[in-house]
């Protein structure tokens, strides 16, 4: 999660949901983290501390999200090798992304880091405005507090679109997807699938 004091924002940040570009739109704000920068809501100690800052999120559809994060850990053990064991370390191969993707997404729902987006935003107290990355998220916050555009390249502030999803993909993985996050769907208004070829 991330912090502004003025004006007083909390940033929840859900992996692959373009975090990155939100915080290089937000860093003229002297944004600070607070603990880990995936930490969920439910973490906060004191949230009386920010009853007054004004929560938001990013969501993306639960298909877009889980299939990027598995491409992302797939390209950077065929392209950048060094890297990728950095981020896995000793993990045995059969259990890092280079295994099917049905075996990926089940995994990262046992990890501590959820793997439903409302997972991140659920609290008793405080509320989280989610922005959608579909509808040019950061355009919409860039709009609302009056922010220059960012000159990093990777900080586009509209919806590029995204690779052709079913090469990735695999219909169990969809299926699990369709039944494990089926609160991401009803509660940010994404459309569930029963075939590959639905994902365009």
């Amino acid at each position: 999660m991330y912090l502004a004091d003025d004006p007083k924002l909390l940033y929840v940040h859900i992996p692959k949901t373009g975090g990155s570009a939100v915080r290089d739109l937000l860093s003229g704000l002297g944004l600070t983290r607070l603990g880990d920068r995936h930490n969920s809501l439910s973490s906060i100690d004191d949230p009386e501390e920010y009853k007054d800052h004004f929560c938001f999120t990013v969501v993306r559809n639960p298909y877009n999200r889980l299939i990027s994060m598995y491409r992302f850990n797939r390209v950077y053990a065929m392209l950048d090798p060094p890297k990728f064991v950095r981020r896995w370390g000793d993990v045995p191969l059969e259990e890092t992304p280079l295994r099917s993707f049905c075996e990926f997404v089940k995994d990262r729902a046992t990890r501590p880091i959820p793997i439903t987006q409302v997972d991140f935003i659920r609290h008793d107290t405080l509320n989280c405005e989610p922005f959608k990355y579909e509808n040019g998220a950061h355009a919409l916050l860039q709009r609302r507090f009056n922010l220059p555009k960012p000159a990093s390249r990777d900080a586009e502030t509209h919806y590029l679109g995204d690779y052709p999803k079913p090469q990735f993909c695999d219909q169990a993985g969809l299926d699990f997807i369709s039944e494990h996050c089926a609160e991401d769907f009803h509660v940010f208004g994404y459309e569930r699938v029963s075939r590959l070829e639905q994902l365009g």
